[in-house]
């Protein structure tokens, strides 16, 4: 989970507490938006929190915290009937970092090393082992149908960070190194010809061939997501909270763009991510006609145009989405939120779409 993301929602609900008042802006009402939020999972200890959320085909899959639960779960969102997915390794098992789902099985990931496992469960594969060239220190991954890409971070005895893109055959065959850069990363997406990256004030475009980063459009905001069509920035203002949006740094290395013209005021985008569809999901921290702040989940569709889809009723918890993406069904949202209060909990949520 991101502290910064909490603290980002946690600063603007304050403000709105303090300055916001009963003026003759419009807020959305919770009686509207909080119905659609669905807990599906109890609350936990933040210690046994997933690391990533994939769906398919009727199920949610996500890896829990290896010294909690070392397994990866699996639920039927038809009865959120949750169990642990049968898992043989062919030597020690491996904490999982990520995994996605791809046609009949998952694709899982362990720093630089690559594993699939059926949907059912059963014997994990190994598919690439690229720490077995390079250091295993791998904090961003991406795949696409023939090969594998991740970043190594490294820094040396003055903290000073830099980021290696690597790139590795499904085939096999040694990693290709496809350029070092002197920061650190909070996302990666693999794009027509490059990898699309994300960080701190840092926007690049690294190609799939070898050749030169490109630098994208300089938004020295929060990072809030990334895909092909480029990175995405949370802009809040302190003094002027009717002024957040979120801005767009085009993989094309074109002028920043503003992404969703019509967000409401009082609202603190904290994630971007895409639909598959055509469009996106946004989450954001939002004061609602209580005059309170409430995590929020929104459609975006290709012209920028909003639609609210649900708010978390719960206020006091003081609650924020995990930084990694929501698993995307044809019919819903599916997301870890994790809260504040009670130290430190999580649960997973379906939103309808």
């Amino acid at each position: 989970m991101h502290r910064i993301t909490a603290a980002v929602a946690l600063g603007l609900g304050l403000g709105c507490l303090i300055g916001c008042g009963d003026d003759a802006q419009s807020f959305s009402k919770v009686s509207a938006c909080s119905g659609a939020w669905r807990p599906m999972t109890p609350r936990a200890s933040l210690l046994s929190v997933p690391t990533a959320l994939a769906y398919q085909d009727g199920a949610l899959y996500y890896p829990s915290s290896a010294t909690v639960t070392p397994a990866i779960q699996t639920m039927s969102v038809g009865d959120a009937s949750v169990q642990p997915l049968t898992m043989t390794w062919p030597g020690a098992p491996v904490s999982i970092d990520t995994l996605w789902a791809e046609g009949d099985h998952l694709l899982l990931t362990a720093f630089e090393q690559f594993y699939s496992l059926p949907l059912a469960g059963g014997a994990v594969q190994p598919i690439y082992d690229g720490a077995e060239t390079t250091d295993a220190d791998s904090n961003l991954q991406a795949f696409s149908e023939t090969d594998f890409f991740w970043t190594d971070l490294a820094y040396n005895s003055q903290d000073v960070f830099s980021t290696t893109v690597r790139r590795g055959a499904r085939g096999g065959g040694p990693p290709i190194d496809l350029g070092t850069l002197p920061n650190i990363f909070q996302g990666m997406a693999l794009g027509a010809d490059a990898l699309i990256l994300g960080g701190p004030g840092t926007a690049v475009a690294v190609p799939l061939d070898g050749g030169p980063a490109r630098p994208l459009a300089d938004v020295r905001t929060f990072f809030a997501g990334v895909d092909a069509s480029g990175v995405y920035w949370s802009v809040v203002s302190a003094s002027n909270p009717d002024d957040a949006q979120i801005l767009r740094s085009p993989a094309d290395g074109s002028p920043g763009q503003v992404f969703w013209p019509s967000i409401p005021p009082w609202t603190a985008p904290l994630g971007v991510w895409p639909d598959g569809q055509g469009g996106w999901v946004v989450t954001a921290s939002q004061v609602l006609d209580d005059r309170l702040f409430h995590l929020t989940v929104w459609s975006i569709d290709a012209g920028g145009n909003g639609q609210l889809l649900a708010c978390d009723p719960d206020v006091a918890g003081h609650a924020f989405p995990a930084t990694f993406g929501p698993a995307i069904a044809p019919d819903a949202v599916y997301l870890v939120t994790g809260y504040l209060g009670d130290g430190g909990l999580w649960e997973i949520d379906r939103v309808a779409r």
